[in-house]
């Protein structure tokens, strides 16, 4: 692996003029200790073709922070290393504008006599971080006239500016998308439809589908619809809002339902991403009956999702029933299910059996809620890490945690980072810990930190941490 780093190091002459000395197997041996930008220099300025091979015949990746802050020469030798290698490349450029890219650009062209080998390199996957939207434009044209791109398989366009224009580019270069199986378009704007050519246009093989943080569209939704309906491949599909934006951006429920509809015949889909939509009862109820029959879906995140108590329990209920379920990992945070939704989820966890991560912080749970959520984890032999955070369970809650921590032989990581828990409570939670063997991480609110704690053996504070 070789990364770039912008700038120089001033590398000294000796350790060069050793280097020039070296040829064949021993080469990555000072490749290792020396300034790769710097090394890259010399060799394309030396012409040594024997030397060139010889360290980049097995090179596979390269990373560019900031192209802004990077010498155009930098960028040049980058394009000419994927003609020497003969490796499959991950390239990872941020900060890109128009001249960076057409420097690159020029040198995957062969625009240079010292990239005339027989071998070359074939770009896999190529990431872009914050860049100029001309820039971007630019290279999603020409990616599809050159034949290094044309067994592409991971493509991510990030936090870019990207508009629908962008998109629609994309989805008319299909040779270029024949191959892909992962496209991340996170924090661009695809605006009302604006992605509809372009996801229809991945059909194929895709697997893995980010588009979180882009203010698709009901349009937008239909097309997810089809595809998920569809496709025998995809088996990741992200459209999270994030969460500083989780105020102005929601995806409507008509368009959440769409997805919901879309999950029923599809049987390939293993981890769905929908935090920070907007689900109505109507949605619930729907997702219920879809848990319920799904066999495949082993991640889901609905926090801030705006589920009630009365939904949350048909969640809880078809997570209940479906004793085959293979639902691994469920977040729920940030919905206000209350103590009657945590009810119900406590009934869940006495005969689910796949569950292994629940995230249930800031749902508005009492202390009620905490002591049945605590009794049925007494027996539960399948969770490894809940969190309970952000509820006001207070230190009667936190006692029957205590409780159960003394008697529960599977959980690895608790979260009860809530100022209600008190020193008290703190302290009855910390020394369960000495009746329990598997717990390995045990988090507490800095407010509650008690004096004792700097007393306790090392053992025992290393696997506490207070945040």
């Amino acid at each position: 692996m070789v990364r770039f780093l912008a700038g120089l190091s001033g590398l000294g002459r000796d350790v060069v003029k050793e280097f020039a000395n070296v040829t064949g197997p021993d080469v990555s041996k000072l490749w290792e200790k020396a300034n790769f930008t710097e090394i890259l220099h010399w060799l394309f300025e030396s012409q040594d073709l024997s030397a060139i091979t010889s360290v980049l015949g097995t090179t596979y990746m390269c990373i560019y922070h900031d192209c802004r802050s990077t010498l155009p020469f930098d960028l040049y030798v980058l394009g000419c290393c994927v003609n020497h290698s003969s490796c499959n490349w991950k390239i990872e450029l941020s900060n890109c504008n128009v001249d960076s890219v057409e420097i690159f650009l020029k040198a995957l062209n062969f625009q240079h006599e010292q990239c005339q080998l027989h071998s070359r390199g074939q770009i896999k996957e190529i990431w872009l971080y914050n860049s100029n939207p001309a820039a971007v434009r630019i290279l999603v044209d020409n990616m599809s006239q050159m034949l290094v791109f044309h067994n592409l398989t991971h493509l991510g366009l990030m936090h870019s500016d990207l508009t629908s224009e962008t998109f629609n580019i994309l989805s008319k270069h299909t040779n270029l998308l024949q191959h892909l199986e992962y496209l991340n378009l996170a924090g661009n704007s695809t605006g009302e439809g604006g992605a509809v050519n372009l996801i229809t246009s991945l059909f194929s093989i895709i697997k893995e589908l980010h588009l979180q943080c882009t203010d698709i569209g009901f349009d937008d939704c239909k097309a997810l619809r089809e595809l998920l309906a569809s496709s025998k491949y995809i088996q990741v599909l992200n459209i999270s809002v994030h969460e500083e934006e989780l105020e102005d951006v929601r995806l409507s429920s008509d368009s959440v339902q769409l997805i919901v509809d879309g999950l029923i015949h599809n049987t390939s889909l293993e981890k769905l991403y929908m935090r920070g939509s907007n689900f109505s009862s109507e949605n619930i109820h729907h997702l219920a009956s879809v848990l319920r029959v799904n066999s495949r879906l082993k991640e889901l995140d609905i926090a801030c999702c705006n589920i009630q108590s009365s939904n949350s329990v048909h969640l809880a209920k078809a997570l209940e029933e479906k004793l085959t379920t293979q639902l691994q990992t469920l977040w729920l945070w940030g919905n206000p299910i209350g103590s009657e939704g945590a009810g119900a989820f406590a009934d869940m966890l006495t005969t689910n059996k796949s569950l292994a991560k629940l995230d249930m912080s800031c749902c508005n749970i009492s202390r009620e809620g905490a002591v049945c959520l605590a009794k049925a984890m007494e027996s539960n032999a399948t969770m490894k890490e809940f969190d309970v955070s952000g509820n006001p369970v207070g230190s009667i809650g936190a006692e029957s945690f205590a409780t159960m921590l003394k008697k529960n032989k599977c959980l690895k990581k608790l979260v009860f980072v809530d100022d209600s828990v008190g020193v008290e409570g703190a302290l009855k939670l910390i020394g369960s810990m000495k009746h329990n063997t598997t717990l390995e991480k045990l988090r507490l609110s800095y407010k509650c930190k008690p004096h004792a704690f700097f007393e306790l053996d090392k053992e025992l504070k290393d696997r506490v941490m207070f945040l």
